[in-house]
């Protein structure tokens, strides 16, 4: 409030206010506890989009936070479009990429995702979470040992409790899928131990 009362045309800070609006918004419906939020969603995209097309330093860091909120509306193609054009202006940026890699997984164009995926690891061969995202793509391509080997690969990182919770319950997936009903079991009491992984504790039911 204090930026805009010095200088209401310096547009960059709408970002901030956009997101803001738009994810305190979508805390307050989805997380129990919070306090009431009225949505606005709607006015926190408006702001970011303002701040795309007329900031002065921050239009790249606005189309970065605009392709999380099209994901998160479902608007895939809006989101690899915009994922697209900053990969134009900025190839090796990990985080994009990783992000363009993901658009592509959700659209099930999975050998376009995994050339992106590839992609970070010829960047950054110590990149960790790439290789998550790699089995989840692997998972859904029913190239399964290859699921397996990128996720083993990621639990040998030094990773936070949450996402050890949520390798272990890709890796009950794998597990599943190849019938090895006691190591899936075992994977999914990791998840639930580790992060309370929602729907782990249903599969462990399934299981006994």
């Amino acid at each position: 409030d204090k930026a805009k009362k010095l200088a209401p045309q310096f547009v960059d800070s709408r970002l901030g206010d956009g997101l803001w609006l738009y994810w305190r918004s979508l805390i307050a419906m989805n997380i129990p506890g919070f306090s009431a939020f009225a949505d606005q969603r709607k006015e926190g995209i408006k702001l970011m989009q303002q701040a795309e097309r007329e900031s002065v330093f921050l239009r790249p860091a606005s189309s970065h936070a605009l392709t999380y909120t099209w994901i998160e509306e479902r608007k895939m193609l809006k989101a690899e479009s915009t994922a697209l054009r900053l990969h134009r202006a900025y190839p090796n940026n990990l985080i994009n990429l990783q992000l363009l890699g993901r658009i592509y997984l959700y659209r099930g164009n999975y050998p376009q995702s995994e050339r992106t995926f590839k992609k970070v690891l010829a960047i950054d061969g110590k990149n960790e979470r790439v290789h998550f995202y790699l089995s989840r793509l692997y998972l859904r391509w029913r190239k399964v040992s290859l699921a397996q080997n990128h996720i083993d690969k990621y639990l040998t990182f030094e990773l936070s409790d949450v996402h050890k919770g949520y390798a272990h319950y890709y890796q009950g997936h794998i597990y599943s899928r190849q019938k090895k009903w006691e190591e899936a079991k075992n994977a999914y009491q990791l998840a639930w131990r580790y992060a309370k992984v929602k729907g782990s504790k249903e599969k462990i039911k399934i299981m006994e």
